[in-house]
């Protein structure tokens, strides 16, 4: 709002009218969970599944919980949320504990995983978000922002 950034990269804001939005991936919504709370054999779960347990969010993901809502409301079901937290860190080590199973981004799930943890894409069908490039409406990127722009949106369009 300050206008000290002129372009981001992050998932779409369906409410930023002020913002242009250059979608360059999807990123699919997972579930994180340790031996507690088993997620089954196939390499998704269902959300039917997921409000038999506790669960854990980002209270930094606003698009993502409204997204998970929405969901839940096509379905007539509704999640225990025992814990918000504000770092993936913290949600990590929650489901890792035992405390629930944490949902999030797939990108946001670290690359190492403490022994037993279990990964799931959630829903089916899968339960995506897209991520993206976000400018200011009606305001031109330096030469810089253009050339960064155009790195992100070839790199993930070649892999």
């Amino acid at each position: 709002r300050r206008q000290d950034v002129t372009l981001g990269i992050g998932p779409c804001v369906d409410r930023a009218a002020d913002l242009d939005f250059f979608p360059v991936t999807t990123d699919p919504i997972v579930a994180l969970a340790g031996p507690a709370y088993p997620l089954g054999p196939r390499e998704w779960v269902d959300l039917d599944t997921l409000c038999a347990y506790p669960i854990l969010l980002n209270s930094w993901s606003a698009e993502l919980r409204a997204a998970l809502e929405r969901d839940l409301a096509l379905r007539d079901l509704a999640f225990d949320v025992k814990f918000e937290v504000l770092h993936v860190h913290t949600l990590v080590a929650f489901a890792g504990a035992g405390l629930g199973v944490a949902i999030l981004p797939r990108v946001a799930v670290p690359s190492s995983l403490p022994a037993g943890m279990q990964v799931s894409a959630v829903g089916n069908p899968i339960m995506t978000r897209t991520v993206g490039i976000l400018t200011r409406r009606g305001h031109s990127l330096s030469p810089a922002g253009e050339a960064l722009k155009e790195i992100v949106m070839h790199t993930f369009r070649d892999g």
